[in-house]
């Protein structure tokens, strides 16, 4: 093996070294802070984040149904407007989506 060839090896070690660390250090501060989720205060943005991941995870409001015990009518109002909905069936859905959630003091 040239030299040449243990450089460039060094060089692409030292880059993916660069980027493991630099994924560590993001893990590491979601667990420290996870302030980087959506408020349940707003409404638009927690619609949003629902109708992307419920299409992301292929589920249809009938599957939706079925996984969380809610009535269509109710999954529906609550993909319209979260923020009218009971808290305890908002997190239900967000479960079944996949989408953590948190509560701050």
């Amino acid at each position: 093996m040239s030299r040449i060839s243990v450089l460039k090896l060094r060089s692409e070690l030292d880059d993916l070294y660069k980027t493991f660390a630099e994924s560590i250090d993001d893990i590491e501060q979601n667990l420290v802070n996870p302030n980087n989720g959506v408020d349940l205060n707003d409404k638009a943005s927690l619609s949003e984040l629902m109708k992307v991941k419920r299409k992301e995870a292929n589920l249809s409001m009938e599957d939706l149904e079925l996984q969380t015990g809610l009535s269509y009518s109710t999954i529906k109002r609550i993909f319209a407007d979260p923020s009218n909905a009971k808290f305890t069936n908002v997190i239900k859905i967000l479960n079944e989506l996949g989408i953590d959630t948190w509560a701050e003091k």
